[in-house]
Order: structure tokens, then sequence, then C-alpha cells
């Protein structure tokens, strides 16, 4: 159980492309609790589900830039 001690996932990402409609890209999903989404504007969404109980998630404010590396991470604590 992750959610008891606190986690942090990171990645690096370069996208090239915006998703498409409707198709948010799932960068990380971890035993379907925790999420890392790409959404259509280019934010990244990161998402916990608690023991199928609460979801919690939060949204970056600004887009990732396209063709950059990008550090991203969730820290859950």
């Amino acid at each position: 159980d992750l959610s008891s001690s606190g986690f942090t996932f990171e990645l690096r990402i370069r996208p090239d492309v915006l998703p498409k409609e409707a198709d948010a890209v799932h960068l990380l999903n971890f035993r379907g609790e925790y999420h890392l989404t790409y959404q259509l504007r280019g934010e990244i969404t990161f998402s916990v589900i608690e023991q199928g109980q609460s979801y919690l998630y939060t949204t970056s404010l600004q887009s990732i830039p396209l063709n950059k590396w990008t550090h991203i991470a969730g820290v859950y604590s």
C-alpha cells in the first residue's frame, strides 16, 4: 500500500504532438490506482484512487511544451 507511506513518480517526456480529440495519453497507470495522464491541451493530470473509495487529482496549470524534454513528477504524501 503506497498511500500509507507516500511516494513520488517521476518521468521525463518529450511530446511531439498534442493528444487527439478525446484520447488523453496515459503516461503511467500503476495498479489502476495511481495515474499520470497527458491531457488534450498538453496539461498533466496526477490522480490517486484510494482503496476504491476516494478519487484525488490535480492538473498542471501550464501545458507541457512540444519538442522539448520536460521533467514531471507526481508526489503523494
